[in-house]
């Protein structure tokens, strides 16, 4: 009888794992990490990174899905930044100031911008999205539309 116990251990340990292979397989999207305050530097500075000296179509194709997931939230806060704040007669001391952005969300702020202005407008990940993810296209102009991005941005729209 014990080998019998150790036969039905080893057949329910088999079957949670064919489970979580199941599970997971059928979730890849969840996997997809969400920028924050605490990771946005650490995306900015991976995908300048990928954009600037690995310009495959998977490295391209990753950046994308993350920022096809975040989007919205990327597009949110680049919003928030004025770059008009440093114009003579100006009355704000600063790009957040206009908007009321809290001291803790500047970093997500500027990466945001960052994000748009070096990461998206590059040539290669242009190129890229023009002849891949014309889904993904669509949603930006759509995105930069919903939130006037052409006055607050770079002068990449």
């Amino acid at each position: 009888s014990y080998p019998t116990f150790w036969e039905i251990i080893g057949l329910a340990i088999f079957s949670i794992a064919l489970i979580l292979i199941l599970f997971f397989s059928l979730t890849p999207y969840s996997f997809i990490p969400i920028i924050n305050k605490k990771n946005c530097v650490n995306f900015l500075n991976t995908s300048n990174r990928l954009i600037l000296y690995e310009r495959s179509n998977e490295s391209l194709s990753a950046i994308s899905v993350i920022i096809a997931k975040n989007l919205e939230k990327i597009f949110k806060y680049a919003a928030k930044y004025d770059r008009m704040w440093d114009i003579k007669g100006s009355p704000f001391k600063s790009a957040f100031e206009k908007n009321k952005v809290p001291k803790k969300e500047h970093n997500l702020v500027l990466s945001a911008r960052e994000i748009i202005d070096v990461v998206m407008s590059d040539k290669y990940y242009c190129k890229y999205l023009s002849e891949n993810n014309l889904g993904l296209l669509l949603r930006i102009i759509n995105q930069t539309n919903e939130h006037k991005l052409w006055n607050s941005c770079g002068y990449i729209f």
